[in-house]
C-alpha cells in the first residue's frame, strides 16, 4: 500500500499533488484571532487519499484523541454514539500520526450509550495498527461560504471540542468530513464487516484482524457469563436464531415486515371466526409446509445444544414455532407459542400431526397439488420466488383460495388449527407457568435473537429482573430490554454462538 504522502522536504511533509504539511508544533495555551483561524483555514490541507480510495460507509465529525481515549462531546458526539454498534471497526483518522504513517482501527466491543465522553476509553475497544483512510475528495472545492453555511445548518460550535469543522456534504444521510490541517483532531468512520471487500487488501487484514479480536472478545465474555450460571443458564430463543436456516423473522433488517410493508399476520379470531380466512390461511399453509418440513439447524441451534450438553445451559425457551431446538438434539425445551408440527381440534382438543394433515389436504385439493408441481418455487419458498415463507409457515400467494378445501376434526366436526400461538391468541396457562417457574429457577438468563417486543417474552425478562437474576442478550438490532441486561452483544447470533460452544 502506498504511503499517504510522498517524502519529508525542509520538515515538510510533501503530498501528493503538490500539498504541503508541516508536522505538529507545540504551541502556548493562548487565545487565537477570527483572522487566524480564517488563515489556518485558507491554508488547511486535504490529506490525500490511500492508493484505493473508497466512500466510507458513515463518518462522524472529528474529535480529539486523547491518551486515555478518545473524547467525543457535544450534539455530533451523541449523535456518532447512537448509531454505533458492537463490533463496528472505527478507524481514527489523526493527522499527528502521519509522519508514523500509522492509524488506530478500534472495535467497540460493548454498549456504548452510556457515557458519551468515555464511550472510547481502553476498556470498551480494541485497538489494532492501521494506515491512513479517507473518503475520496469531491469533484470540485466548495467555496468557504458555502461551508460556512454548512457549518451553521448543522450547528456545528467551533468552541467546542470537536476543533473547526472541515467540510463537507450529506448525502443519502450519510457524512463526510476531512480532516483539515495537523493537530489532534481527526475523524472518525465506521466500517461494517460487510464492506471491508473494498478497502485494500492490507486494510482488509486489518479490519478483519479487529473483527477476529472483538468477536473472540464477546465469546470469552458470554462464556464467563455462562459460568456464572453455574450450570442453570436458561435461554429464551426468538425468531432471529432461526434466520440462518432461512425461515424470516418479523422484524429483522430482512424480516417480513420490512419486506412487505402491507404484511398482516392472521389473527386468532379471524380464523376462529371466518371459513374464508381458514380458507386463506390452509391454502397458503399447504404450499409453505414443505419448506418448515425441511429446513435444518444452523449453528445456532447446534451451539446451543453443544452447550447444553456441556452443562453450560440448562433449559431453552423458545417463541418459534419450527422446532428447530429439538432437531438439533436440545432438551428441556419450552416451544412457548407451541408448534406447527402438530394441528389441534378447537372442539375436543384431539391432535393430529401437521403431515398427516398435509396428506388429507393434498387429498383433497388435486387441483393445488398439480399447481405446486409446476410451481415448485412457489412449494418450497425458493429466495427466487416472490412468494416468501413467513415465519408462521405460510406463503405468499396470489390466486384464488374459494376452490380450496380443508378438513374438519374427525372426532368431532370442529375447526382444526395450527397448535401454535396466533396473534391475538393467549398462551396456555400451564406453558405460561412452566416458563415463569423455570425462569424463577434458573441463575442467569441469556437471550438469544430476539428484539422482545412479544408481551410473553419480554414478561419473562421483567420477572428475571424482578428476582436480580443477571440477563444477557445476543441479538443483531436493539431490543425492549438492552437497558435491564448485564451482557450484551449486538452481532449475530451464530457466530458469536458457535464460537463459545468451542471454548467447552
Amino acid at each position: 500500500m502506498s504511503s499517504a504522502y510522498s517524502k519529508t522536504v525542509g520538515g515538510k511533509l510533501q503530498l501528493k499533488g503538490g500539498l504541503s504539511l508541516k508536522p505538529p508544533k507545540k504551541h502556548k495555551h493562548k487565545k487565537k484571532s477570527k483572522d487566524s483561524s480564517k488563515k489556518r483555514e485558507r491554508d488547511a490541507a486535504t490529506l490525500d487519499s490511500a492508493s484505493e480510495p473508497f466512500e466510507l460507509v458513515k463518518v462522524r465529525g472529528s474529535g480529539r484523541l486523547l491518551s486515555s481515549g478518545t473524547t467525543l462531546m457535544g450534539q455530533v458526539g451523541s449523535k456518532f454514539l447512537q448509531e454505533l454498534h458492537v463490533g463496528d471497526a472505527i478507524v481514527i483518522q489523526h493527522p499527528t500520526s502521519l509522519v508514523e504513517e500509522t492509524r488506530i482501527v478500534r472495535m467497540v466491543l460493548s454498549d456504548v450509550s452510556a457515557s458519551v465522553s468515555s464511550a472510547f476509553s481502553s476498556d470498551l475497544v480494541s485497538s489494532t495498527p492501521f494506515y491512513y483512510i479517507k473518503a475520496p475528495p469531491e469533484d470540485g472545492a466548495q467555496k468557504e461560504e458555502e461551508q460556512e453555511k454548512q457549518q451553521k445548518k448543522r450547528k456545528m460550535d467551533e468552541k467546542t471540542a470537536f476543533g473547526t469543522y472541515a467540510g463537507g456534504t450529506e448525502k443519502g444521510g450519510q457524512y463526510t468530513y476531512r480532516v483539515k490541517k495537523s493537530g489532534a483532531y481527526g475523524g472518525y468512520a465506521i466500517i461494517k464487516e460487510s464492506n471491508i471487500s473494498v478497502l485494500t487488501e492490507m486494510q482488509s487484514q486489518a479490519v478483519k484482524k479487529a473483527v477476529s479480536n472483538s468477536s473472540a472478545h464477546d465469546a470469552t465474555r458470554l462464556r464467563k457469563f455462562l459460568e456464572a450460571g453455574r450450570g442453570k443458564t436458561m435461554v429464551l430463543t426468538g425468531a432471529g436464531i432461526s434466520t440462518d436456516s432461512g425461515i424470516p423473522d418479523y422484524r429483522g433488517p430482512n424480516g417480513v415486515y420490512n419486506r412487505n410493508k402491507d404484511f398482516r399476520p392472521i389473527q386468532f379470531q379471524e380464523f376462529i371466526g371466518a371459513h374464508t380466512y381458514r380458507q386463506r390461511y390452509w391454502a397458503r399453509s399447504f404450499l409453505g409446509w414443505p419448506k418448515i418440513l425441511n429446513t435444518q439447524p444452523n449453528g445456532s441451534h447446534h451451539a446451543l445444544s453443544e452447550l447444553q450438553q456441556a452443562g453450560a445451559v440448562s433449559s431453552i425457551l423458545t417463541q418459534n414455532v419450527d422446532r428447530l431446538h429439538t432437531k438439533s438434539g436440545s432438551h428441556s425445551v419450552i416451544e412457548m407459542h407451541g408448534s406447527l408440527h402438530e394441528v389441534e381440534c378447537q372442539g375436543c382438543g384431539q391432535v393430529t400431526s401437521r403431515q398427516s394433515y398435509q396428506e388429507t389436504l393434498a387429498e383433497l385439493n388435486p387441483k393445488v397439488v398439480k399447481w405446486s408441481t409446476e410451481h415448485p418455487d412457489k412449494e418450497t419458498g425458493d429466495v427466487a420466488s416472490s412468494d416468501k415463507v413467513n415465519p408462521d409457515g405460510d406463503v405468499d400467494i396470489s390466486w384464488n383460495y374459494d376452490d380450496f378445501v380443508y378438513p374438519a376434526c374427525s372426532n368431532c366436526g370442529g375447526i382444526m388449527k395450527p397448535r401454535v400461538v396466533f396473534f391475538g391468541e393467549n398462551m396456555p396457562a400451564a406453558t405460561r407457568t412452566n416458563a415463569l417457574e423455570r425462569v424463577s429457577d434458573a441463575n442467569a438468563l441469556l437471550v438469544v435473537g430476539s428484539s422482545l417486543k412479544v408481551f410473553s417474552a419480554m414478561r419473562l425478562i421483567n420477572h428475571a429482573h424482578a428476582r436480580k437474576i443477571p440477563i444477557a442478550i445476543v441479538n443483531l438490532g436493539p431490543t425492549r430490554a438492552d437497558e435491564l441486561c448485564s451482557l450484551r452483544i449486538d452481532k449475530p447470533c451464530t457466530s458469536v454462538l458457535t464460537e463459545v460452544a468451542d471454548l467447552y
